[in-house]
């Protein structure tokens, strides 16, 4: 499974990760550790998979945001050391 995607811009590519989510609302993405290893008893018994494109625009007009990786979310919000 390829857990990443080209997403071409007006200058470069970018690769982001598919997000996913569980049937109780929790969102994450492909990469390790940000959601249930595929085919473990979390990822079955939570039932995640893929957000599709149509779920994706829905979260937006209901939530007010793009759905996003709530692993990836709190990595960007947490202050970097200087070493």
């Amino acid at each position: 499974m390829r857990s990443e995607v080209t997403t071409m811009t007006s200058k470069t590519a970018t690769m982001t990760p598919r997000l996913l989510w569980s049937e109780h609302g929790a969102i994450g993405c492909e990469l390790p550790g940000h959601a249930p290893y595929p085919g473990s008893d979390t990822y079955v018994w939570e039932r995640w998979r893929r957000i599709t494109p149509r779920e994706a625009a829905e979260f937006e007009r209901e939530v007010g945001r793009p759905p996003a990786c709530e692993a990836c979310l709190a990595d960007s919000r947490r202050p970097r050391r200087a070493d």
